[in-house]
Formats: C-alpha cells, sequence, structure tokens
C-alpha cells in the first residue's frame, strides 16, 4: 500500500534531555522544560495536522504512554541517540509504504500551522529534499525526505550542510526553506534567552518565566 505522508518526532527521555542547558537551568526545569516541549509538540499536530499520520519515537516510557493516548503511533527508540532514532523511524516508514518523511523534533520553541504548512504543501518529487535550517544554520529542524530515505539520515554539528553535500552528492533535489519560528529549537541558554525576550504566550513561555524568575531570586 502506498501512502502519502508521515510526519516523524523524535523525543528524548525528559530525565536525560536538555544537558546543554545545565550552565542554565537546574536538572528539574530541563526535566519540566522537554515535557512541556513535547506535550505542545502531540498538541499542536493533533489540533492542526490531524489527517497526517504522527510516529512519535522515544526512549521514554512516559513519553511513549502520552503518544499512545493522543492516537499517534509509538516507536520505542531502540538505540541511543537522534541519529539512530530517526533512521530506526526511516526504516519504520519505508516498510509502511510512505511516500515521503517530515521529520521536526519536540523542542522547538513554537511551531506555526502557516510554517509547517508550507512545508507539507511542497511539491514532492522522487527523489527530493527539504531542508530547514536551526536559527545559526548549523543544525536542521525539519527535514522533509521523498522517499524516506532519499538520503542517509544524519544528526549532529553541521547536518545541514552535510544533508546539502549528501544530496548534491547523490542526484537528490534539494530545497533550502528558512521558517523563523521553526527555527528556533530551545538547545542552548541563547536560545532561551531569545525565546524568553520574543516567544509568544503559552506552556513552554510560562514555563521558562517560571524558573527564570526561581533562578534570579
Amino acid at each position: 500500500m502506498t501512502r502519502s505522508l508521515a510526519i516523524v518526532v523524535p523525543a528524548k527521555d525528559p530525565a536525560s534531555a536538555k544537558s546543554r542547558l545545565a550552565p542554565f537551568l537546574p536538572l528539574r526545569a530541563r526535566q519540566a522544560l522537554a515535557m512541556t516541549l513535547f506535550r505542545e509538540t502531540l498538541r499542536f499536530f493533533r489540533d492542526n495536522f490531524a489527517d497526517v499520520p504522527l510516529v512519535v519515537v522515544t526512549d521514554s516510557t512516559p513519553l511513549a504512554e502520552e503518544t499512545a493516548r493522543s492516537g499517534a503511533t509509538v516507536l520505542r527508540d531502540e538505540a541511543s541517540g537522534l541519529t539512530a532514532a530517526v533512521q530506526q523511524a526511516t526504516v519504520w516508514c519505508v516498510a509502511q509504504g510512505f511516500q515521503s518523511q517530515l521529520v521536526i523534533p519536540s523542542d522547538i520553541g513554537a511551531l506555526r500551522r502557516e510554517e509547517i504548512a508550507r512545508l507539507i504543501e511542497r511539491p514532492r518529487h522522487r527523489p527530493s529534499m527539504v531542508l530547514c535550517p536551526s536559527a545559526d544554520e548549523g543544525g536542521t529542524n525539519a527535514l522533509l525526505t521523498t522517499p524516506p530515505d532519499a538520503v542517509p539520515i544524519w544528526y549532529g554539528i553541521g547536518s545541514f550542510a552535510r544533508y546539502e553535500r549528501e544530496a548534491i552528492a547523490r542526484g537528490v533535489a534539494v530545497e533550502v526553506l528558512r521558517l523563523p519560528e521553526l527555527s528556533l529549537d530551545l538547545d542552548t541558554p541563547e536560545d532561551v534567552r531569545r525565546f524568553l525576550d520574543r516567544g509568544p504566550a503559552g506552556p513552554v513561555l510560562e514555563e521558562l518565566r517560571r524558573w527564570a524568575t526561581a533562578t534570579s531570586s
């Protein structure tokens, strides 16, 4: 059976997530932030793109349980690290007959329907890839591939440039789409400061302000 598109959300166990924020937020705050970001990601896709299959790959039992309650598909992460998790999801999407895969992590500060719609509505020729970089253009905050395994999956420092190189080397048509809100993940203290300055009202901003106030008092 051929199916159109799956949205894949890799989500790390909150107990070990957001380690790069350790100089800025205590452990409890990092765990609470990771959980809030994940719940907001689930809510966003349920409320705005319920007709697109959502697949969460996670090493966390609580996140897997929340995903199942939401009606999305759960893949239990069989290895460690973002690359391995997305590789696992990609194999699953190919086996399920999906023509395309859109990978968006669960740590985007504020997902916007208009931005994700622009991604989903792009023409998806075979083989092709749409890349959305992080704010510093080092990381990859969204990866839309047709077919799902059009390029080897790899995440880490410099992934954005690496995906571009891989696409060119393999003859995969590549488009770079810069989306302001999607570019802002909450990985570093600078990301958090930027989000505190300009982030939209909602649970993520409330969580950050609560801990920012507690740590400054």
